[in-house]
């Protein structure tokens, strides 16, 4: 391939260094580490907290329960190519993508200024692996589904001790129209 060629993991090895997916980096500090602080914007790249801020703007004023202030993932499906890659391993290659798998749905509300709060539980949602599943089954489905078992494992794991994920309150200054 002839140097300076994008390939798939270009966005994970962009020149001048290897850059580990934020979507790994909170699994890794949540789950593995047991690290209670909250996420915060801090978690997130520049390009990430655009993807929050296009995805908060462009969210419908209620969603498909009647819910308001909240992206869900039909909001990240109305973001066109940038929101349809799949939750998964693939979707860390992206900044909307990290967003989708790190985040998936939260709620957000908007204040005077034109900044965005976006609160949350990183906890995947409550699924975990079913206690009386065997082993080897958790195996043959992590070989067939990766995703699914980080997804199963990390909510096993997280919610394991006293039932909480890890907060998320991501404070996102308000967009410059100017620039």
């Amino acid at each position: 391939m002839p140097a300076g060629m994008p390939t798939p993991l270009t966005p994970m090895f962009p020149p001048g260094g290897f850059r580990i997916p934020t979507a790994a980096k909170t699994f890794v500090d949540s789950v593995l580490l047991r690290r209670k602080a909250p996420v915060t914007e801090k978690n997130f790249t520049p390009e990430e907290q655009k993807a929050m801020q296009q995805l908060t703007s462009t969210a419908p004023a209620t969603n498909r329960t009647g819910k308001r202030g909240v992206v869900d993932y039909n909001s990240y499906w109305s973001m066109g190519d940038a929101g349809n890659i799949p939750a998964g391993l693939d979707s860390m290659k992206t900044p909307m993508g990290n967003v989708k798998t790190t985040l998936g749905q939260f709620n957000y509300a908007h204040d005077t200024e034109g900044g965005t709060t976006i609160t949350d539980t990183y906890d995947f949602n409550g699924g975990k692996w079913p206690s009386n599943l065997p082993f080897l089954d958790k195996v043959r489905q992590a070989m067939a589904y990766p995703y699914h078992a980080l997804r199963m494992t990390g909510g096993t794991l997280l919610n394991a001790e006293d039932g909480q994920g890890r907060p998320v309150k991501i404070a996102l200054a308000p967009v410059n129209p100017h620039r």
